[in-house]
């Protein structure tokens, strides 16, 4: 099926969003929904769309990570690697989507972001404490790649 550009007024870029506004819970349904409706027993509905110059192109949908898992991403690379940089013998590992990072099976330490910007580390401190690591020098390097992620250089001509 061929669907219109119901953006008139501005072309699509490359790269566009359809967000669902409703409460957070029925926006995830709505959205899932959306996409269960694309995949009919294991076959995806092709969708396309206008492009800015009258041609009629492909699209593609899939669903968008939330700012939470965004984060939680980035704040788990840098905590493996701040594990990494103290305790360089160990097997490190981690699980993004959960904000994990652990020494083979074992669970170590946990990143969870707030919405306002901050985080908290949650331990598990018989692990910490089995393998003889070191809570303080993994914070403290967490802390600086944290706070050395923001580009702070003054540009000038």
């Amino acid at each position: 099926e061929h669907y219109k550009n119901p953006f008139n007024s501005q072309p699509l870029a490359k790269y566009w969003v359809v967000q669902f506004t409703a409460q957070t819970i029925t926006a995830a349904r709505q959205a899932k929904k959306a996409l269960q409706l694309l995949n009919r027993q294991g076959v995806f509905k092709q969708l396309h769309v206008t492009s800015p110059d009258g041609k009629i192109v492909k699209a593609y949908a899939s669903r968008d990570k939330n700012e939470k898992s965004k984060r939680t991403d980035v704040l788990s690379k840098r905590l493996l690697n701040a594990a990494k940089a103290n305790h360089t013998t160990q097997d490190w590992s981690m699980l993004k989507r959960s904000g994990v990072v652990a020494i083979g099976w074992d669970r170590i330490v946990k990143v969870e972001p707030s919405p306002d910007g901050s985080y908290k580390l949650l331990w598990d401190d018989d692990l910490v404490e089995s393998y003889n690591l070191s809570k303080e020098g993994i914070e403290t390097k967490f802390k600086e790649l944290v706070a050395g992620s923001a580009d702070t250089t003054n540009w000038t001509l």
